[in-house]
């Protein structure tokens, strides 16, 4: 990898990390305001994971180690918050949203966000 193709990917990364953590500030506006902790989990699959998971498969090659890190704190940070029920894994949600892009090309709705969500929700990781 470049130094170059390295510089914008650690652009993009700090750009998601911040945009996520604007999303976790989001909902902990909302937990404060009142809102159950099941209906802060469904928004936090809708709000952090599908951002998270937006065109994965096409960075999550070169994420390194450190980036691998930061995201997977954004797990850990929910979970402490008590914004999420289950945590997640980088690696995993790659994997899970690769096999879903497979299914989805050959016209295989298996796997629609729906599932997904409901993958999420599950005690898995």
């Amino acid at each position: 990898m470049t130094l170059r193709t390295r510089s914008l990917l650690l652009l993009n990364v700090d750009r998601l990390l911040m945009q996520v953590n604007q999303r976790l500030y989001l909902l902990s506006l909302l937990q404060s305001s009142g809102l159950q902790r099941s209906s802060l989990h469904f928004l936090f699959n809708d709000l952090v994971i599908n951002k998270l998971t937006y065109a994965l498969s096409a960075y999550a090659g070169q994420l390194t180690v450190d980036d691998k890190n930061r995201i997977k704190a954004i797990s850990r940070k929910a979970m402490r918050r008590g914004l999420t029920l289950t945590a997640f894994d980088i690696d995993i949600l790659n994997i899970v949203t690769s096999i879903g892009a497979y299914l989805n090309m050959y016209n295989l709705p298996l796997l629609t966000s729906c599932s997904l969500s409901l993958v999420f929700s599950q005690s898995l990781f």
